[in-house]
């Protein structure tokens, strides 16, 4: 299976009209990510999963990228999305759902008594099911199944 590389770079508006814009580039070869909040996730060419805290006012003036941690997971990443507080991703080698983050009105797809998952935590509810894509935003997660494509969504429904 063909998968597109791109490249992620932050582009910097320039100190005033008529300057330049400086460029950032954070990864080279990136396979899937997602931005929200104050969190940038993606997927390099190995399948790891990485993110960074962002805040605009402090890269606006920095002028630097983001620091990027790896995130510790047993599992390769196929996809990632995320929502204002948490993300949300497939493993590569089974398919299986994922979630780490605040858990507002359960968007992780675990309890709402659980409120925050710190570390990548598998969905167990949808154990044995294989995810093909993955979407987030705000306080809901929703997943589709790969062979049927049965849709699960799971937080915030109020609109």
């Amino acid at each position: 299976m063909f998968v597109q590389q791109k490249k992620l770079s932050l582009v910097y508006p320039s100190p005033n009209k008529f300057g330049n814009s400086s460029i950032a580039t954070i990864a080279d070869s990136v396979l899937d990510y997602c931005c929200s909040g104050r969190k940038i996730f993606y997927i390099d060419a190995t399948y790891d999963l990485f993110e960074a805290h962002v805040d605009v006012l402090l890269l606006l003036h920095a002028r630097e990228a983001p620091e990027f941690k790896k995130i510790l997971i047993a599992h390769q990443v196929a996809a990632v999305a995320c929502g204002k507080s948490h993300c949300i991703f497939i493993s590569r080698s089974d398919g299986s759902l994922w979630a780490r983050g605040l858990n507002k009105f359960g968007c992780c797809g675990v309890s709402t008594s659980i409120s925050k998952l710190n570390v990548a935590t598998q969905i167990e509810s949808l154990k044995g099911i294989e995810f093909g894509q993955v979407y987030a935003a705000g306080c809901f997660s929703l997943a589709i199944s790969k062979h049927d494509f049965k849709v699960y969504c799971f937080g915030d429904n109020s609109d």
